[in-house]
């Protein structure tokens, strides 16, 4: 008793040292101090609530001493003393404890953090009593947050140490769901830091995973749904249930700060999540803010170029955004989207890039229809362009744009028309790009484009074959061959464009020239200048003169990428760019398209090294020839029949060895659709074929028509016929189908169109002996069907000619008579065909029997 009231007067200065003693890491020195206190201090409790805030001053030296056995004392010491005290007692101390119990935690000696992990445990479990209201007054709970919410937000969320950084966010998660109402006032501060915390929290495993995942889709998956299990994720959602429009306000900010600058697909993620949030709770504020909104979030799109799913969200919420913003800055977007996908080519972006595009076009047409408005009439073509895009995932995107807009213009024939002359300017455009692909898909555009309108597209065929016909001189380049098919489509589409009479030849233009913009030049020079820096097949060596002008390159993209952002932010509302002055000045240079001259170029087109191009060439010119069956009033058969001779190895005595197959068949084909007929005629009369000629012109067409049957039926019939056995059976095909169209069309005496002083039939013995040799060899062919059929098939046509009141044509002695030697083969090959296993053939032996009989 002595000792303690003597030692009663230095209490304030002993008790705090005696405390730290007691939790020295010397068990020894432990037990002394133990020993002493017990004589010094009758009652613990009563001493260190006497003399607490000198316990606190003295163990915040401590812990900042230099030597570790004073910070793991301190530290220990802490960890007891802290335990069940008020907020009156710590309020001053909270927010300098924290900071040096998170910096302790991070120590160099293992046993001094291990003590410290203790003390800030307490110390979190101290902090979260005191910020629960359900705990602690109101008063003290609401100065408890405000002390250390903006302290956990500016510092111990953003500490170096992972652990201290750990520790600090769950002590925010655990005041987020306590505070209540109080939370209001830092809540978007706290909304910002949660979301940047989703992403530097992230196990880096993940990460590591995500660059060595095979499917890179399914691993952002995994991230996002850890990331949205996570108390983080919780903390957010609390904190969003709060959100009023003076939050929203707070937080839209924050919020596009982070869509710019966040790092992390968590992070990432959560922000494009947020605003839908936000667009839902907060209307009114989004609208305000949409105009930038709108901006960065296409903008983020565009520059995310690993996360698919990132870039769907990202897209999600722009759309979403859209629905609140003014058609003026909805339609303004989608005009820039517009040309960003229209320059594509021009900065050689790759297809990511063009599907980030389309992909929020179509976020913004789908979700926000109403709010693009005027934007459709520029939207809608660069859309049907897409709709043919090689990426499948683009096609769709577009496709639902198109299906969305068409409703806009009542129904897509409406829209077509409506909108012809803008689709004629893209379609122009990719026709002219320097991606092979962006052509091909340009001619395709055109086929459906003319096939869909039929008449109504009638004003642009002539311009449209034009723009074709430009892009075929020059280097070969890959699908190339399509732009005939489509050539030879938008002619049978508009037959009212094609001149049957006239003799003039296609003039021979470049694809700048058939552009005809105002910056012809600068196109054509830039077309060169990319052809000289990619490489390109020339499958004409030794181009000149203006075919040699048009110099194609390679479909590759350059290194870098393009400044999307940039563009994206480019001020130029004006449609200026996308005229149609071009289109109609060539418009008014074409008067017409000359079939001849057509089918010259496409017969000079087959004669390319290129097997590709060459065997297109010739599938355009049988297309086209079948398309008009009426060639003019001077038959095309004269003209092109030596150089398809050649081309179907006819041009002597035994057929080449190196001959293409299909390239043979292809020139067969196209004899046969060249032969010059009375059909065609009888069909052309009172159509549009007519009208814009003479009626003289019939009568000359009858007597040109008989006078080149007359001239090349014997050698057409023989040379068909005489090369059968040497032929593959795609050829015999072509070949005996050949001879079935010259048999159903050779001049009969009492067809509608009888020549006076003609003989009966051009069709003589000589030509049955042929024609009954070469279905013979058909008929013998047991493999192929199809050879079987046209053997009949040439057959049944020459029996129908010579029979009475069957089938086309009239009745004719002469037939009968130059038939006669060869009937009993012909009734023989028919009964043969009667056992057939092949409908067709057993038809075709019936019918030809049957007619026989009358005979």
């Amino acid at each position: 008793g002595g000792m303690a009231d003597a030692l009663r007067p230095h209490l304030a200065g002993l008790v705090p040292r005696l405390l730290r003693y007691r939790h020295d890491p010397s068990a020894k020195v432990r037990e002394a101090m133990d020993a002493l206190w017990g004589t010094v201090v009758p009652d613990t409790k009563v001493a260190i609530k006497e003399h607490f805030e000198n316990i606190l001053k003295e163990l915040w030296v401590a812990l900042n001493s230099r030597k570790w056995r004073e910070r793991q004392g301190a530290a220990s010491a802490l960890a007891d003393v802290l335990s069940g005290k008020s907020f009156e007692q710590t309020a001053h101390w909270l927010e300098r404890l924290w900071g040096l119990g998170l910096r302790v935690v991070d120590d160099i000696k293992e046993s001094v953090r291990e003590a410290a992990l203790g003390f800030v445990k307490t110390l979190a479990s101290l902090t979260c009593r005191l910020a629960d209201r359900s705990q602690t007054p109101p008063q003290e709970s609401e100065a408890c947050i405000k002390i250390m919410l903006p302290f956990l937000l500016q510092k111990g969320i953003l500490d170096k140490c992972a652990i201290s950084q750990g520790i600090a966010m769950g002590v925010l998660q655990k005041i987020i769901k306590v505070a209540g109402a109080s939370l209001k006032l830092y809540l978007a501060d706290t909304i910002a830091v949660l979301i940047e915390g989703m992403g530097a929290l992230e196990p880096q495993a993940l990460q590591y995973m995500q660059f060595h995942a095979e499917s890179q889709e399914s691993m952002e998956q995994l991230r996002l749904t850890m990331a949205r299990a996570s108390p983080l994720q919780d903390s957010l959602d609390h904190c969003t249930k709060q959100i009023d429009d003076d939050v929203a306000r707070e937080v839209l900010p924050k919020l596009l700060n982070l869509l710019r600058t966040g790092v992390g697909l968590p992070t990432r993620s959560a922000s494009a999540y947020l605003v839908l949030n936000l667009c839902e709770r907060s209307p009114r504020e989004v609208g305000r803010r949409s105009s930038a909104l709108l901006q960065q979030l296409a903008a983020s799109a565009l520059a995310e170029r690993r996360s698919a799913t990132l870039r769907s969200a990202l897209a999600g919420a722009m759309g979403s955004v859209a629905r609140l913003a003014s058609p003026f800055d909805v339609g303004r977007l989608a005009r820039r989207l517009v040309r960003l996908y229209r320059a594509s080519d021009s900065f050689s972006m790759d297809s990511t890039h063009k599907l980030s595009v389309m992909q929020l076009l179509s976020s913004l047409c789908l979700r926000a229809s109403s709010q693009v408005m005027d934007a459709w009439a520029s939207v809608l073509p660069i859309c049907y362009i897409g709709k043919h895009d090689a990426d499948e995932k683009i096609a769709q995107h577009s496709e639902e744009i198109w299906i969305e807009g068409v409703s806009q213009y009542g129904g897509e024939m409406g829209t077509l028309t409506s909108l012809l002359e803008r689709m004629m300017i893209e379609i122009k455009n990719a026709l002219a790009a320097l991606s092979w692909v962006r052509r091909r898909q340009g001619a395709v555009c055109l086929q459906k484009l003319c096939q869909a309108l039929q008449d109504a597209f009638e004003p642009k065929a002539k311009v449209s074959i034009y723009l074709l016909l430009a892009m075929l001189p020059g280097k070969m380049w890959d699908g190339k061959e399509c732009i005939l098919e489509t050539l030879v489509k938008v002619c049978a589409c508009c037959p009212n464009s094609i001149n049957f009479e006239s003799d003039e030849d296609l003039p021979l233009i470049t694809a700048a020239g058939a552009l005809c913009s105002d910056e012809a030049e600068e196109v054509q020079a830039e077309v060169s200048d990319q052809a000289r820096e990619h490489n390109a097949v020339d499958d004409e060596a030794g181009t000149t003169g203006q075919a040699a002008q048009c110099e194609e390159s390679a479909d590759q993209p350059v290194a870098e990428s393009p400044d999307l952002v940039a563009i994206l932010q480019e001020v130029d509302e004006s449609e200026n760019d996308q005229n149609g002055q071009g289109l109609e000045s060539l418009t008014l240079q074409i008067e017409y398209i000359p079939f001849r001259g057509m089918i010259l170029f496409l017969l000079q087109q087959s004669t390319r090294p290129h097997k590709a191009m060459a065997r297109a060439a010739l599938s355009a010119l049988r297309d086209l020839l079948e398309a008009f069956p009426y060639h003019g009033s001077r038959p095309i058969y004269l003209t092109i029949k030596p150089q398809l001779f050649v081309l179907a190895g006819f041009g002597s005595t035994d057929i080449p060895a190196n001959l293409d197959p299909i390239l043979q068949a292809r020139a067969i084909e196209c004899l046969g659709k060249a032969w010059p007929g009375f059909t065609p005629l009888q069909k052309s009369v009172g159509s549009s074929t007519f009208k814009m000629y003479d009626e003289n012109i019939l009568q000359i067409a009858i007597q040109s028509t008989a006078a080149a049957q007359k001239e090349s039926i014997k050698d057409h019939i023989t040379v068909l016929a005489m090369f059968m056995d040497k032929m593959v059976w795609p050829c015999r095909v072509a070949a005996l189908e050949a001879l079935t169209h010259c048999f159903e069309e050779a001049y009969v005496q009492g067809d509608p169109y009888s020549i006076e002083g003609e003989p009966d039939t051009y069709i003589t013995g000589s030509m049955i002996t042929s024609l009954v040799k070469a279905a013979t060899f058909g008929m013998s062919d047991g493999k192929y069907a199809k050879v079987r059929r046209a053997a009949m098939g040439a057959l049944a046509a020459l029996v129908r000619r010579g029979g009475p009141g069957v089938g086309s044509g009239g009745t004719t002695r002469g037939i009968h008579l130059a038939a006669a030697p060869r009937t009993e083969e012909i009734m023989a090959l028919s009964r043969q065909a009667r056992e057939d296993s092949d409908p067709q053939v057993i038809s075709h032996g019936k019918m030809t029997l049957d007619i026989l009989h009358t005979w």
